[in-house]
This record gives C-alpha cells, structure tokens and sequence, in this order.
C-alpha cells in the first residue's frame, strides 16, 4: 500500500510567493489474482463499476497468464515428438529399403510457449505471458539404428 500526499501551488498575490498547498492525498494498493479460472480474471477490469460508483479509482494495468502446468506438458509432449520421429524415421527407412531397430539417442530441444498461430522461436526457448490462448511446441532430436 502506497500513501501520497496530494499538492497544489498557490500564488501568494501579497508577496508574490508561491507556496504547496495540501488538497488531499491517495491511497494506492496493488492486487495481484492467482487463479484457475484465467476466462474471469479479466472481467474484473470490465465489473469494477460498483467501486467507481463508491468514489473508488480502479485502474487495470493488464494481465499475465502463465501456463503453470508447463512441466507435466513438456513431458507428455516429449513423448508424442519421439513417437512421431520413430513415425517419421520408419517412413525413411522404408523408402530406403531399411528397417529401423531401436532408439539409440533422444535429446530434447528447447519448449516454445507462444500467443495461439504464432511461429516465433528463440535459442533459449519463449514462454508467453500476454495472451490467454497459447501454442506450445517441443522438438526431439532422435537417433535410431538400423536392421
């Protein structure tokens, strides 16, 4: 919670001085909500009436939303890029007149957590937090032997 006083400049017209005249002061507090239902959080900005009709300023600076079950998704999603390289390398190898054996090596790439039809990519990996809406890709590197 934040308290400041509120000033005005008054002109003294006797002297001629210019003296701060206290008209008042504000209150400011930061809320920050943690919730599962992240569709409702933003109508809280849109349903601040009844404190305006109280004389209360409410004022919404945005919204974060952190996918907070990234990790359980990184796993599962893990799972289903090594199955579609196997897909992938089968695919191959068939062509080639092959056979693939076994998974010889995986290495998980970075994760891209990004606003929904968004393509962007960084070495290090992106983890949005402006949008509600999220598209999250994860790459496997595979190494399969053959028969």
């Amino acid at each position: 919670m934040q308290i400041r006083e509120l000033v005005a400049k008054q002109c003294n017209e006797e002297d001629d001085t210019v003296v701060n005249v206290r008209t008042g002061y504000r209150r400011s507090q930061a809320i920050e909500v943690h919730s599962g239902e992240v569709e409702r959080v933003p109508r809280l900005a849109g349903e601040s009436g009844a404190l305006l009709q109280q004389g209360v300023a409410f004022m919404s600076e945005g919204f974060t939303f952190t996918y907070t079950k990234a990790g359980d998704a990184k796993i599962e999603m893990m799972a289903e890029a090594t199955k579609d390289a196997r897909i992938r390398a089968e695919q191959i190898a068939t062509q080639g007149g092959g056979a693939i054996k076994e998974l010889r090596a995986a290495r998980m790439g970075v994760v891209q957590i990004n606003p929904l039809y968004s393509g962007s990519t960084s070495r290090e990996g992106n983890n949005d937090n402006s949008s509600l809406d999220k598209t999250i890709t994860a790459t496997v590197a595979a190494t399969f032997t053959l028969r």
